[in-house]
């Protein structure tokens, strides 16, 4: 079946942390580490928000999941949805209220941890 980006990207909301490690792209959650797009190494972060795999660099900037795609890779929309497609195939979609579950958890710890 073939996906458009759109769908490639609604697909893959909620994998991301399992999607970029399978082409290759190291990414810890909500920890400093080096950027997979410039090589700096403590600018990077990968925070995964609302499942849609975002992350921030301090050197290239902001985007989602498919972007970090499009930029490790130096290819357009349509090749890092196919790219992505080929990774998740026919995974089921994560039901919105697990990824903000997930996010109310590591919320959590992360309060508990500074007490």
């Amino acid at each position: 079946m073939k996906m458009n980006v759109t769908e490639t990207v609604k697909q893959a909301c909620g994998h991301w942390p399992r999607i970029l490690p399978a082409l290759g792209v190291k990414v810890i959650k909500n920890r400093h580490q080096a950027c997979p797009v410039c090589g700096g190494t403590d600018r990077f972060r990968f925070d995964d928000k609302e499942g849609r795999g975002t992350w921030y660099c301090n050197q290239c900037g902001a985007g989602d999941g498919l972007k970090l795609v499009e930029k490790v890779f130096g290819v357009t929309a349509s090749e890092a949805a196919r790219k992505v497609n080929a990774v998740t195939g026919n995974l089921p979609p994560v039901a919105p209220e697990v990824i903000a579950a997930a996010e109310a958890e590591t919320e959590a710890d992360r309060k508990a941890a500074a007490i």
